[in-house]
């Protein structure tokens, strides 16, 4: 995860000196984070990922808002996860829910 410019430690935990904050969240379909949102993921039952916003702008958005018809292929799964890294490292895992209509 890059910000564009080579500089990989933006947003990686183990690199940069960080207090551990508040986990992203996801509120219907949007995403919400404090320091910034990085990257969002979706992946399929099998923790592949099948699509990805990558966010590399100084500052990061702190809101998005899911753009579910921009996804052009989707998993046969009827769920989907969807991950959240902040600018700090904070991670959203674990957070499944219906496939969109």
């Amino acid at each position: 995860m890059g910000n564009g410019d080579g500089n990989n430690s933006l947003c990686c935990r183990w690199l940069n000196t960080v207090t551990d904050g508040e986990v992203p969240e996801l509120k219907g379909s949007v995403v919400c984070s404090t320091p910034g949102i990085r990257i969002i993921e979706l992946r399929d039952l099998h923790t592949m990922a099948f699509h990805h916003w990558e966010f590399v702008t100084r500052p990061p958005p702190p809101v998005f808002h899911l753009p579910w018809a921009q996804v052009p292929h989707w998993p046969s799964d009827t769920h989907i996860e969807v991950v959240v890294e902040d600018t700090q490292g904070n991670l959203l895992k674990g957070c499944f829910m219906p496939r969109p209509l």
